[in-house]
Parts: C-alpha cells; sequence; structure tokens
C-alpha cells in the first residue's frame, strides 16, 4: 500500500517523495476530560455524552469562519456530510452555520495547480 502512495502522480507533480520507511513516533494518552459544573463537581466525560450536561456557551462555527472545497461531482455527499455536521453539532450545543462553498471542476480538483490557483482566487476574491 505504502508503495501505491509512493508511487501517485500527484505527489510526483508537486516534487514530493514518500518514505518506504516507517517512522518511531513517542506519545502518551492523554488524560480523560473532565467536566467541571457551577458547583466545582468534576464529572466524566460520559454524562456530556449522554446530554445530562450542555454547554454554558455553546460553541459557535460561523459562515465567514469556515470553508468547504469540494468537487462538482461530489456535491450531494458534501451537502449530506454538512448536513450531518450540523445535526451531530446542535446535539452537543454546537452552532455550526453554512460554511463558504467553493466548488472545483474535476480538472481543478485532481491537478495540485488548478486546485490552488482556484483557491488563491477565492481567498483573494
Amino acid at each position: 500500500m505504502v508503495s501505491e502512495v509512493a508511487n501517485n502522480s500527484i505527489f510526483r507533480e508537486w516534487g514530493l517523495e514518500v518514505d518506504k520507511e516507517l517512522i518511531a513516533i513517542k506519545g502518551k494518552q492523554l488524560e480523560e476530560v473532565k467536566l467541571v459544573d457551577l458547583r466545582g463537581t468534576e464529572h466524566r466525560w460520559e454524562a456530556f455524552e449522554r446530554r445530562v450536561y450542555k454547554h454554558l456557551e455553546p460553541l459557535q462555527l460561523l459562515k465567514d469562519q469556515w470553508l468547504v472545497v469540494y468537487c462538482e461531482e461530489e456535491f450531494n455527499s458534501t451537502t449530506i456530510a454538512y448536513e450531518g455536521m450540523q445535526k451531530a453539532g446542535k446535539a452537543f450545543g454546537i452552532n455550526i452555520s453554512e460554511p463558504d462553498w467553493l466548488e472545483l471542476t474535476y480538472d481543478e480538483a485532481y491537478k495540485p495547480t488548478g486546485y490552488l490557483f482556484k483557491l488563491d482566487a477565492h481567498i483573494k476574491a
């Protein structure tokens, strides 16, 4: 599988190489998130997942804060994914506004220069 990725033409177009040797990464498991209520009592994350507790200050992802880039052939899938994010966000008290949408043609989406040119033009607009 690594060979398939390493030999991908997109990597060559970008002048990138993929090392076929795995790297060693040091890591650690983070401590479990704890919730603290207004009285200072700690609760486990599962209480939030079961909707026993809600955000005091709900998070918001507002319109001018994010961009969805998609290929024109994937419009329906992209819309479904966005609607799923909205629904999941509501369940956890997160307001997800409609994003700024950037549609790419097939050529733009699968050629790095086309993708970057369109994204750059969108940012500057």
